[in-house]
Order: structure tokens, then C-alpha cells, then sequence
């Protein structure tokens, strides 16, 4: 590749995620043989831009899959993946309709598949399966009830459509099925990649699914990130005109996006007919599957978040090491056109200046690390103010509107479970909040210092803490004789029952976006989340008994209780995330600082360069030995034509994710 063919294809056809992230690891190995000589003078630029090839390389973004029981995810996700219809298949039909069941798919060399049941004590245990035994765990046929405590099947294999990095989430049962999973599912989805949701033509989108996509949505728009949502009509093969229900869905979707109807992306599909195309390649079967319009569209949302994601840092740090090798040779180049040697004495000034200055900072880090510090604060400030918010205006939405909805005064429990989703919705949103306001914060700190940093990786943050619940909250039941109302609050067995949950979807979090051992890691991790989702929502599955007995009151009074019910929850979580953000900022500070470190280390690295052969062009000129400027020259023509592709590669990158 060359930079002319760079420029020709941006004003060309567009390329690709693909073929972009192809390009980008060829240049890293292009860098690596013209930089070998090199090695010991740019060894720090060396070393970060190799981390950031490899995190390229192993970089995944997540769908997740959503949808009620029996809208057809599962054979969808065969046919996206042109897996065969015939057993044994990865993702069996029949699907149990467990809340906390999930499967993972992700590409690997070799096929392996992996399953967690959930002991007794609620903490996860990990065994290898045959595809031939995923249906006796994932069907209601081969586990009745989900009696083996099946959470997670991670499957990793050699697909070629998951070789570029792509992974799906299968997340079995949302609104009507799902209860008090409801909020750990959408505490997960802010960190999913993309949405993938399922419907189908027997009926129109119920309440239920309506109230998980706007609560999915709200959490996508916490982190300014809404175009990655698409949405799969199934079954359209049935023989049923689907027109009406199509745009009636439409336009309910368009409501809840603020999008206009024609902009909503809604695909109807017919999953069979795709498997049917896979055997028989005829494209009329093809066409009438309506697969190559959805795609089109999920791999178009894939690349556009895939290019902000993980093309950027990777071009930069490619950038970053061809120049580091270029400034000291073009700091001789310049001194050769001195004739009066000003230009080479001003040369040598500005970088012992500059030597000095870095010195300064690399010995001395206290003298910076205070002004990185108020760059955290006012980040975690920033993140705390946009929480309060968003759990203003869920406490808003539970007095206006959900306690004046008849169908949830007489099925208090669905407050329960609307209020438990919205709360775990903004909570996993919180995580991506951080990621931005930090990337923000050292964006700024090395305007202010003259340097250059990267936001720290989020698999940095610490394990979150447990709630600190105050002790009028926690740990409180009693019994209001009289009128039949349980009040029941905060309980340590509602936490137990958090973290356990909580280690399922670490588990899975771990194995999708940590493949191999982050799986336990993620559990770990996950037990954590499971306990901060708990005391987030504010003991949400301990209130469900005290809504079973509001239901017996008049109206009027309902609403009373309820208010009464949930009102010490409000404070308790304000205080709690706050404390949530102060630990999490605390161990995004360690990583900021190493970061910094590494800047000023590879930045010396530079400077010393530069004035080493700064030293040798003033050395033969002392001799009267005239430098070549001509071999500067070809010198450092690969480095310029390899910064010159990384711009014109992140150039079409920014439009790709732009799109």
C-alpha cells in the first residue's frame, strides 16, 4: 500500500471495517522492518505501538442479542452465522427461557464450548462440552426447568464471520419473561456494542418489549451512542401479510428513538429461508430470506462503532513510532542547510531545553501528578452531576408516570421491575461515562503539559465496591399488622442473591470481552457488579414481596405505600454511586499516571536521539566532512510515506465511523 493508493480509495469506495483493520496491521509490519535498524534508539515507541497492534488484533466488539422467548433469536443468529441447520447446532431451537441464561459465541482456531451452571452457593462452575450436548443444557427438552442452573455457554469457533473480531452475546428473555434478571441484563447492555433486537410477525411489539428498548435506549444515549441499535422483524415466511404490523412497529420504534419512521432501521427477515439458501444456493431463496438487507445493515452499525473504537489508537501509536524515528533525523537534515551553524546551534538549545523539561517530569512526578489529579476530579465530578440526573429523572418518571399507570397499580410488581431496569440501565451506562470523561480529562491534562496520552483501558478499573447502605435502610423488614402490607427493604439475603446473579454475567462479560482466562476474572468481577446492581436498584427484589400486598389496597391508597415503600431508596443510591465513582476514579488514577511515565520516557527517548545526532553532524562539520543531505532523505522517505498512510488510513476510518 502506498499513500496515493490510501488517498485514490478514500475519494473512491469506501472501505470496510475490514479491510481498514487489514491495512493498518500490514502497516505495523511494515513499520517493524524498516524500523528494525532502529531498535534501540526508538525502543518505548517500539514497544507502545506494538501494545496497540496487538490490542488491534485482539479486539472485539459485542452484540447483543435480545428478545421475548420464542421470537426466533436462535435460529436467527444460525443463519446470520451461516451455521448449518441440522443438529448438533450452536444455537439449538427451543431455547430455555432461564433469565439468567446466556450464550457467547466469538471466533477461535479450534472449536471449544464451554458450560457455567450456577452451585448452590450461587458461584459459577466451568466444564467443556461437545456440540452434541449443548442441547441438554440449552433446551427446555434436554433441561426441564433449567434444573442443571445453566448461566452461561461460551462458544468459541473458527466462523469466519467472528474472525475479524466480532462477538455475540445471546441473552434469552427480556420483558415479559425476564423479572429480576431484568436489571442485570441492562446493566450489561450499555457495555455491548450494538444491539441486535428480535421481534417477530405474530404481534405487534407488546408493552413489555416497548419498556426494554426505551430503557435500552436511555442507556445508550447516556454515553452519546444511539446508532447501534437494530432491529429484526422474524418469521416472515409464514405466509402472513406483515406490511400493517411493519409499520406499526416502525412507528413505535420511531417514538421511542425520537428517529423519523423512515430512518428507523427494522428488517424484516426469514431466518429459515437463509438456512434453506445456505443448502441450496439458489438466490430467489436468498432474496425472499431479506438477509443480505440486514447484513448490510448490522455489519455497517459494527464498522461504524469498531472504527471509533479500535482503529484510532492503533493509527496513532503507528504514527507516533514512525516519528519518533523521523525528529532526530530530520533535526540533522535541517542543520545540514545551516551555513552560518545558527540553525544547529538553536537546534541544540531547544532540545536540551526540552531534554531538561522531560527530566523534570520523569524524576519528579508530584510536581504534575496534583494537576492530573484536579483533571480526574472535575472528570468524576462531570460523571456524578450526569448520574444524579439521570436518577432525578427516573425518580421523576416513578412519581409522574409510573404510579398513574392502572395496569402497574394493579401489578405493582412491574414497578418494581420497571424501576429495577431503569436504575441498572444508568448504572451500566455509568462505566462508559467514565471512559469518556476520562479520555477528556488526559486529553486535556497533556495540552497542558505538551504531551500526548490515551485514556486508560476499562478493564483498569478497579472491582467495584459493596453498597454502603445506612442502617435505616439496610438489613430491614417488618410488618404493618393490620392492612395485610409487608414492607420489606433492604436484606442481606437481596445483596447474596445480586452477587450470585452477578458472577453469571461477569462470567460472561469475562468470556466475551476477556476470552480465556477472563472468564474468571469476569466472575469475580461480575459477583461485584451482581452486588453494586443490587444495592443500585435499591434491594428492587425485595420490594416485589411488599408490591404483591399493595395490590389489595384501593388505588389512592397504593400509591401511598408504595411512595412509602421505595422512598429511603433514592438517597441510598445518590450516596452510593457517589462512592461507587470516587473508588472507581481512584483506580483509574495508578493507570493515568503509568500511562504519563511511558509518554515522558519515549518522549526523552526522542530528544536524546536528536541531540545525539545533532553531535555527530556538528562533529563532521568540524572535520570538513559535508553531510549528505540526500541520504537524510532517503532515510526517512519510508517513515514519511508510512505517516503519510496512517493519515490517509484514519482519515477513512473517521468517515467510516462517522457514518
Amino acid at each position: 500500500m502506498t499513500s496515493g493508493d490510501s488517498a485514490a480509495d478514500a475519494e473512491g469506495t469506501p472501505r470496510s471495517f475490514d479491510e481498514l483493520r487489514d491495512l493498518v496491521l500490514s502497516l505495523f509490519d511494515r513499520l517493524a522492518a524498516i524500523a528494525a535498524p532502529y531498535a534501540n534508539e526508538a525502543g518505548q515507541a517500539a514497544q507502545r505501538a506494538l501494545a496497540a497492534r496487538d490490542r488491534l488484533r485482539r479486539g472485539q466488539l459485542v452484540t447483543a442479542v435480545c428478545g421475548e422467548f420464542k421470537r426466533g433469536k436462535s435460529t436467527l443468529l444460525t443463519a446470520l452465522l451461516d451455521e448449518p441447520r441440522e443438529p448438533p447446532r450452536l444455537f439449538p431451537a427451543d431455547t430455555l427461557p432461564a433469565t439468567n441464561s446466556v450464550t457467547t459465541v466469538r471466533w477461535g482456531e479450534e472449536e471449544r464450548i464451554l458450560v457455567t451452571v450456577e452451585l448452590p452457593d450461587g458461584t459459577p462452575r466451568t466444564t467443556e462440552i461437545t456440540r452434541e450436548q449443548i442441547a441438554d443444557y440449552a433446551t427446555e427438552a434436554g433441561n426441564p426447568g433449567n434444573t442443571r442452573k445453566v448461566a452461561l455457554i461460551e462458544i468459541v469457533t473458527p466462523n469466519p464471520k467472528l474472525a475479524s473480531g466480532l462477538a455475540f452475546a445471546d441473552t434469552p428473555g427480556v420483558g415479559g419473561v425476564l423479572t429480576e434478571h431484568t436489571g442485570v441484563t441492562l446493566a450489561f447492555l450499555p457495555s455491548a456494542d450494538a444491539l441486535l433486537f428480535v421481534t417477530d410477525i405474530e404481534k405487534p411489539l407488546v408493552e413489555s418489549e416497548l419498556a426494554f428498548l426505551r430503557q435500552a435506549i436511555d442507556a445508550a444515549r447516556m454515553t452519546d451512542d444511539v446508532d447501534s441499535l437494530v432491529c429484526v422483524m422474524t418469521k416472515i415466511d409464514q405466509g402472513t401479510d406483515y406490511a400493517g404490523l411493519l409499520e406499526e412497529n416502525r412507528a413505535k420504534l420511531a417514538s421511542l428513538t425520537g428517529l423519523p419512521p423512515d430512518q428507523v432501521v427494522l428488517i424484516p427477515v426469514s431466518s429459515w429461508r437463509k438456512l434453506d439458501y445456505l443448502e441450496d444456493d439458489d438466490p430467489v431463496t436468498l432474496r425472499q430470506s431479506n438477509f443480505p438487507a440486514l447484513e448490510e445493515a448490522l455489519w455497517a452499525a459494527l464498522g461504524r462503532r469498531r472504527a471509533r473504537v479500535l482503529l484510532g489508537d492503533a493509527l496513532r501509536a503507528a504514527r507516533e513510532w514512525a516519528q519518533a524515528i523521523l525528529a532526530p533525523v530530520e533535526a540533522a537534515a535541517q542543520s545540514t542547510r545551516d551555513k552560518t551553524g545558527q540553525v544547529l546551534d538553536d537546534l541544540e538549545r531547544e532540545a536540551r531545553d526540552r531534554e531538561e523539561y522531560l527530566k523534570r517530569l520523569d524524576e519528579d512526578s508530584k510536581s504534575w501528578e496534583a494537576d492530573l489529579n484536579a483533571e480526574l476530579k472535575t472528570a468524576s465530578d462531570t460523571v456524578a452531576l450526569l448520574a444524579q440526573n439521570e436518577i432525578e429523572s427516573i425518580w421523576s418518571r416513578f412519581h409522574s408516570e409510573y404510579l398513574y399507570n392502572s395496569a402497574m397499580l394493579d401489578d405493582p410488581e412491574r414497578i418494581t421491575d420497571r424501576l429495577g431496569g431503569d436504575l441498572a440501565a444508568m448504572f451500566g451506562g455509568l462505566l462508559r461515562l467514565v471512559r469518556r470523561e476520562v479520555t477528556a480529562a488526559v486529553e486535556r491534562f497533556s495540552v497542558a503539559k505538551s504531551l500526548t496520552l490515551k485514556a486508560p483501558d476499562i478493564s483498569e478499573l478497579p472491582d467495584l465496591p459493596s453498597p454502603d447502605l445506612p442502617d435505616d435502610v439496610s438489613g430491614i423488614g417488618r410488618s404493618k399488622r393490620g392492612d395485610g402490607v409487608v414492607i420489606a427493604r433492604y436484606t442481606a439475603a437481596t445483596a447474596g442473591i445480586g452477587a450470585a446473579a452477578g458472577g453469571v454475567i461477569g462470567a460472561v462479560l469475562g468470556s466475551v470481552l476477556l476470552p480465556g482466562p477472563g472468564t474468571v476474572g469476569g466472575a469475580v468481577l461480575g459477583g461485584q457488579i451482581g452486588t453494586a446492581v443490587t444495592g443500585l436498584i435499591g434491594g428492587w427484589l425485595g420490594f416485589r414481596g411488599s408490591a404483591k400486598m399493595v395490590k389489595t389496597r384501593a388505588e389512592d391508597a397504593r400509591r401511598t405505600e408504595l411512595i412509602r415503600v421505595f422512598g429511603p431508596a433514592k438517597g441510598a443510591q445518590e450516596r452510593y454511586v457517589r462512592s461507587l465513582l470516587t473508588v472507581a476514579f481512584d483506580g483509574i488514577r495508578p493507570a493515568a499516571v503509568a500511562e504519563l511515565k511511558s509518554r515522558i520516557k519515549q518522549e526523552r527517548e526522542t530528544t536524546r536521539n536528536v541531540l545525539r545526532r545533532l553531535a555527530a553532524t556538528r562533529k563532521a562539520a568540524e572535520a570538513g566532512r559535508a553531510a549528505d543531505e540526500a541520504q537524510f532523505a532517503a532515510e526517512r522517505a519510508p517513515f514519511d510515506t508510512a505517516v503519510s498512510d496512517a493519515d490517509c488510513l484514519a482519515a477513512e476510518a473517521a468517515r467510516l465511523g462517522a457514518k
